[in-house]
């Protein structure tokens, strides 16, 4: 393996805690690792597999990166992945002075002062952990994100860090399978197939090239797929900074008045205040 180390900058402030935090509840079992003050994964790019190290950096504003890779040459595109994982570019001052106009958010926005967006470095892997988590517990969707991992997975070798035993299986791989054996529903088995098959075939483009309303019109036209999977998939996914899934239990509860829960479509209403930055006043409500 060969071994880079990287410092990536970021204009502060960054609620690493937090990022640190959101990842640890949700981390994919033998891809992903948090212990302590630090972010683990195993990674594929391109032919290139390895794995990664995310801890802050002593005294200077920045994450430290340790890239561990079978071939160099893409660290460029691992530093750029990393970013957007963390979140590291995001125009910090400009999003908290809007949000901290809301009344609904400016006490979230300085309790939880610095808490950006978390990202994701696979966008089929995300798709994939998104669909797993409807309607059911963070803790229940990571444990079947693990099955399927360890089920179709390949696993990392001997080299590899304690907790980093795989790497999570690809469309193509997971296109052929029919996950018997994982704890799924009959419907959500369906849903998975259906988007292993259309992401590997390339019938299913996972991008918002054409931005965020046809990213989500394209997902729901998916069968399983409604507003909410596809505005959290936008918004996590792909890094859409104005994706906003409104039906969520997490913002319902954060936007309520006492015992009265706001509807989807009242919360709709309130977060037009909050454009372009939808997904970071839900990543503040989900804090709360």
């Amino acid at each position: 393996m060969h071994h880079t180390t990287w410092m990536l900058d970021y204009a502060p402030p960054f609620n690493w805690p937090a990022m640190l935090g959101f990842f640890r509840n949700r981390a994919i079992p033998g891809v992903e690792l948090v212990t302590d003050n630090v972010y683990s994964r195993t990674i594929t790019l391109e032919a290139v597999k390895g794995w990664l190290i995310l801890q802050p950096a002593p005294d200077r504003d920045a994450l430290q990166l340790d890239i561990f890779i079978s071939e160099m040459g893409l660290e460029d595109k691992i530093v750029s992945k990393v970013r957007q994982l963390m979140d590291l570019d995001a125009p910090m001052e400009e999003i908290i002075h809007k949000l901290s106009c809301s009344p609904k958010l400016t006490t979230l926005v300085k309790q939880y002062a610095g808490t950006r967006l978390p990202g994701c470095w696979d966008v089929f892997e995300f798709s994939v952990r998104a669909i797993l988590g409807q309607q059911i517990s963070v803790k229940a969707a990571t444990t079947l994100a693990g099955r399927i991992t360890h089920a179709y997975g390949e696993p990392s070798g001997d080299l590899f860090p304690d907790g980093l035993s795989h790497f999570f299986p690809s469309a193509e791989v997971l296109s052929t399978q029919d996950f018997e054996g994982i704890g799924l529903t009959r419907s959500r088995k369906a849903t998975l197939m259906n988007l292993a098959k259309r992401v590997s075939s390339g019938a299913l483009q996972l991008n918002a090239d054409n931005g965020l309303e046809d990213f989500v019109h394209r997902l729901v036209q998916e069968p399983g797929i409604g507003p909410w999977t596809a505005h959290y998939l936008a918004m996590r996914g792909l890094s859409q900074p104005d994706a906003f899934p409104a039906s969520d239990l997490g913002i319902i509860k954060g936007l309520a008045e006492g015992d009265v829960l706001p509807k989807p479509k009242q919360i709709e209403t309130m977060a037009e205040q909050w454009r372009p930055w939808r997904a970071y006043a839900a990543i503040y409500l989900w804090q709360s």
